[in-house]
């Protein structure tokens, strides 16, 4: 039995797939980010924080006191090198004290981005506990989210994204008839426990109650998912 040999259309396409992709083999990936919100008020202790080799993230049980010895009251989690900002030292940086809403939009977002422009489908899902900062981080102050105006230092990863999506459109270049190349579908689900509601449906525009006010919390989530979802059109 002898084998066939591959045709040259497949080793065309294969090329032309790579090419698309970088040459590597991100397909299929998913990079995780940790986020911490941090205290309310400034004379509070911190909960979690990195050490100072950026290899381990120390968080303290709030259920202890301030006297309570370390080795009871923190427990140590070893961070994995790796990520979208390469190794365990820089992978510090979102997680740190001081990180801003752009710091956030260049260590999260740029590679989603990037991937998504190449023709790949992208997801970027803000996952946590009510009042975690899911909002904050995907949009910005509360305010934000209705505001037609925010300051560039406030805006969410979510409009940075978008700004740079359209960016990317103009851009490109158009077809013969004057059309653009490139169109951009959008999509924003909330997901409520078992509940998954569309917020660009009629129904829900002239509502105003239900679906919308729940967006602040795990709305976030939701609306970060299916804004990274709007890649697949």
């Amino acid at each position: 039995m002898h084998a066939a040999a591959i045709p040259d259309e497949l080793v065309e396409l294969s090329a032309e797939l790579e090419a698309l992709g970088g040459g590597d083999t991100r397909v299929g990936e998913a990079t995780v980010f940790c986020r911490v919100r941090p205290v309310e008020r400034a004379s509070e202790a911190p909960i979690v924080t990195v050490g100072s080799s950026g290899s381990h993230m120390l968080v303290r049980d709030p259920r202890t006191s301030d006297t309570t010895p370390a080795a009871h009251a923190v427990r140590r989690f070893r961070i994995s090198p790796g990520g979208a900002i390469g190794g365990a030292a820089a992978l510090a940086a979102p997680v740190g004290r001081g990180a801003t809403q752009s710091d956030v939009a260049a260590s999260v977002g740029r590679e989603a981005l990037e991937w998504w422009l190449a023709g790949f489908n992208a997801s970027v899902i803000a996952h946590g506990q009510t009042g975690a900062g899911k909002t904050y981080s995907l949009y910005g102050p509360a305010a934000a989210v209705y505001a037609e105006s925010v300051p560039p230092d406030a805006m969410g990863l979510v409009p940075r994204l978008l700004g740079r999506v359209y960016e990317a459109i103009e851009a490109a270049a158009t077809s013969e008839d004057g059309a653009p190349r490139l169109s951009l579908g959008v999509s924003c689900f909330e997901v409520r426990h078992a509940s998954v509601v569309d917020l660009l449906a009629p129904e829900q525009r002239g509502g105003g109650g239900g679906g919308g006010g729940g967006g602040d919390e795990s709305g976030g989530a939701g609306a970060g998912a299916g804004g990274g979802g709007g890649g697949d059109s």
